[in-house]
């Protein structure tokens, strides 16, 4: 299957899903714990993996890869862009314990869901791997928790928390997602190697942060400030293949950066860049 076939598939899997999962009652314990979890996309993904049916070959995965890490890219920048600190700093402190330990605990049930089937079925996978998946998997808990604030009546301070766990959900992920990926390069090649991949990785983006901050100064309209936002974005997932780390970390990274810069308007910014 080539790129084209491959992401009209993936299109086609999205509408029958969205149309499979509203037929599912909202109130459902279980298929939402489940999709909570994020194991239906996990076990979606490994079902039509290399390791069973192989639609997505290790070819199509090799030709998608900017396709995909731009949309990653994307994501991650989003997500940084949430991490004022100015702004997080006003959410009370308990609710940051809480939403550690939902998070902790859901890696842990999914990571045991995932260790158990790779050690029955799959075989193949590390323990590093599972939790690569757990983690991408817990971080999509952002989808349903926003269809319970829609189809459920909250009072405004649990409505209010949840919103904050959407938010402070994807990024422990994304932060979890960059830790394992330096554990990785430092497990899999030299410790001075490994070490001038990782800085010299978070460098460039910061850099590339730096050139954001200059441009948007001379940028007059929203559109182009975007082109600029969309080409730095390209360089961090060049970045992240060539120096092999996270393109959703570095891209984090980057939103965090720009978003804790001053005579930035973030709010306007992030709403751009959703839409867009």
């Amino acid at each position: 299957m080539n790129l084209i076939l491959t992401l009209l598939f993936l299109v086609t899997i999205a509408v029958i899903g969205k149309y499979v999962f509203q037929k599912i009652p909202v109130d459902n314990l279980i298929h939402n714990f489940l999709n909570y979890s994020g194991f239906y996309y996990l076990a979606l993904g490994v079902l039509l993996g290399p390791y069973f049916l192989n639609v997505f070959t290790e070819d199509v995965i090799s030709q998608s890869y900017f396709v995909f890490s731009l949309v990653l890219g994307w994501t991650g920048f989003l997500i940084g862009l949430q991490l004022n600190f100015k702004q997080v700093s006003r959410f009370k402190s308990a609710y940051y314990f809480k939403g550690l330990f939902y998070f902790l605990l859901n890696l842990a049930i999914i990571f045991a869901l995932l260790y158990v089937s790779n050690y029955l079925i799959i075989k193949k996978l590390t323990w590093l791997e599972i939790l690569l998946l757990a983690v991408a998997g817990g971080m999509t808990s952002t989808i349903t928790i926003s269809l319970l604030i829609r189809t459920k009546k909250f009072d405004a301070k649990s409505g209010h928390f949840l919103e904050f766990l959407a938010a402070f959900d994807n990024v422990l992920g994304v932060l979890t997602l960059g830790i394992l990926f330096a554990a990785f390069q430092l497990s899999t090649s030299s410790q001075k190697e490994a070490l001038f991949y990782l800085v010299s990785a978070y460098l460039i983006v910061f850099l590339f942060s730096l050139v954001y901050k200059a441009l948007s100064k001379e940028i007059t309209s929203f559109e182009t400030e975007l082109l600029v936002i969309l080409a730095i974005i390209l360089i961090v997932v060049a970045v992240s293949k060539i120096l092999q780390n996270s393109v959703l970390f570095l891209s984090a990274l980057l939103g965090t950066t720009v978003a804790n810069f001053k005579n930035v308007n973030i709010k306007k910014l992030y709403l751009a860049v959703q839409e867009w």
